[in-house]
């Protein structure tokens, strides 16, 4: 379980990067950097994936209302799809 904690932090961390230019997301990523830091740092421990999940689903909440206003975007459609197989992927690690 250690290793997919850390795969999800990783895959959290490059999404961090990618958004951390763009205002329509400034403000979410507060906490979500040392929560990927404790995914990276500790053995397997519910809480921190409860805690990227939670995270994940603030981005997802905005994906979707930017998505709302502009469905064409190819760009949004694909980050919403990246979030969600994030979030599911952390929902899976604790079931």
């Amino acid at each position: 379980m250690t290793g997919m904690q850390k795969t999800i932090a990783l895959l959290c961390r490059d999404l961090l990067e990618e958004l951390e230019e763009m205002p329509e997301f400034s403000g979410l990523a507060r906490g979500m950097d040392k929560i990927i830091q404790d995914a990276l740092d500790f053995e397997f421990e519910k809480g921190i994936i409860e805690g990227l999940e939670r995270a994940l689903g603030r981005y997802h909440a905005r994906t979707m209302q930017l998505y709302a206003s502009n469905p064409r975007s190819n760009y949004l459609d694909k980050l919403q799809r990246r979030v969600s197989s994030l979030r599911e992927m952390c929902s899976n690690l604790l079931n």
